[in-house]
């Protein structure tokens, strides 16, 4: 096997592996709004999904506007979060912060595979 092919192998697990992760944060991010919900335990699960797109999304953000970036929108979703008034503001920013997450999962390629494209249309 080739030094080359060993990469290759290496990126594809490594990408694989990934998106285990992922799925796993996003059963447990799940997980928390049953029966009585863990807001805690929620923004816990949202930080950890960032750190495991912080890579994509520093890729991903290359040649934007800092207003047009993933850590950009990260930061200020965290802040709003930080700031909630009550429970519910609370939850609904949390949920805006996870689907900010998804649609970075989607466009780094880990997510869905169209869906770039399906929102450019939108």
């Amino acid at each position: 096997m080739t030094e080359e092919t060993e990469k290759k192998m290496s990126d594809f697990n490594e990408a694989g592996l990934q998106v285990l992760r992922l799925h796993r944060l996003s059963l447990q991010y799940s997980n928390c709004w049953i029966d009585d919900p863990n807001y805690s335990r929620a923004k816990w699960i949202l930080d950890q999904f960032w750190i495991e797109l912080t890579p994509d999304a520093r890729d991903e953000d290359k040649n934007k506007p800092k207003e047009e970036t993933y850590y950009f929108k990260i930061d200020e979703a965290n802040n709003k979060i930080t700031n909630a008034k009550n429970r519910n503001e609370l939850y609904h920013l949390l949920q805006e912060k996870r689907i900010l997450l998804k649609l970075l999962q989607e466009d780094v390629g880990k997510g869905s595979k169209k869906s770039k494209q399906r929102r450019k249309v939108m």
